[in-house]
């Protein structure tokens, strides 16, 4: 089992790759094309790029591309279950196996996605635009976590499902983008508002936002025009939170395949 759900995350890992590499030299053409390689001009000597910014958009593109990954469990129900049950392992250990394999591969994507950025600043020499907060590491920390909590969500809904866990993976990407929406809506009266709030506690892509303030700048990464309340816990809280998620999920993944019949 670890070896073929190592090979299913490196041909992910790879494809991954080649999408940022394509990413990468589309845009060096259409900023050579400009005029603009090698710099971007803005006037505003007081424009940042806070490191943590970076860490969300990371930690969002991670989360993308565990989607697939989460309904591993859901993939093994198709078709071949008796098999699976026939292997010399325990279904705990069996699901173990994949969550580390898996987990191995988020923390790899997240850091491509880092590296692509470096990239990308080395590029057109913007690296004294790059900010470090004193809450970087705490933020780190959020956002390191947070597709672990997505992942796991996504293996407990479509466990114990079968080719239908690929629905139930876009269905809960619109689901996760809806509800971060309505929490976030100023024109939502009470008590909706606040009701779509904290159901928005279970929701993992609420806890990617990322807001600041320097000078005249203003910098708003995977948030709405109003401060959810899940956007008012501190960045260890946050982390905390995730963790929670990420742990119940897990669990309910495993209690569900666990009752699965061959």
């Amino acid at each position: 089992m670890r070896y073929t759900q190592t090979l299913r995350m490196l041909n992910g890992l790879k494809w991954l790759a080649i999408v940022f590499a394509a990413f990468y030299a589309l845009v060096v053409i259409i900023a050579a094309s400009n005029g603009f390689l090698g710099h971007i001009p803005h006037g505003d000597k007081k424009f940042e790029i806070p490191l943590p910014a970076l860490f969300a958009l990371a930690a969002f593109v991670t989360c993308i591309f565990c989607s697939s990954y989460g309904r591993t469990l859901s993939s093994e129900n198709e078709d071949h279950l008796p098999v699976v049950w026939t292997r010399p392992k325990s279904r705990l250990q069996t699901t173990l196996t994949i969550v580390g394999v898996d987990s191995l591969g988020m923390l790899a994507a997240f850091a491509m996605y880092l590296l692509l950025t470096a990239v990308f600043i080395t590029t057109f020499q913007v690296w004294h635009y790059v900010t470090v907060p004193s809450d970087a590491l705490a933020q780190f920390g959020r956002y390191i976590v947070q597709p672990f909590a997505f992942y796991a969500l996504v293996m407990a809904l479509t466990a114990s499902t079968g080719c239908a866990g690929r629905g139930l993976v876009g269905w809960f990407w619109v689901g996760a983008i809806f509800l971060g929406i309505l929490a976030a809506s100023p024109f939502i009266p009470n008590p909706w508002h606040a009701i779509f709030n904290y159901v928005n506690f279970l929701n993992p892509l609420a806890y990617g936002s990322y807001h600041t303030t320097s000078g005249t700048e203003t910098i708003n990464v995977m948030g709405g025009p109003t401060p959810t309340y899940v956007a008012g816990l501190a960045p260890v809280m946050d982390a905390a939170a995730l963790l929670i998620l990420f742990a119940a999920g897990l669990t309910l993944g495993l209690i569900q395949w666990r009752r699965l019949e061959a």
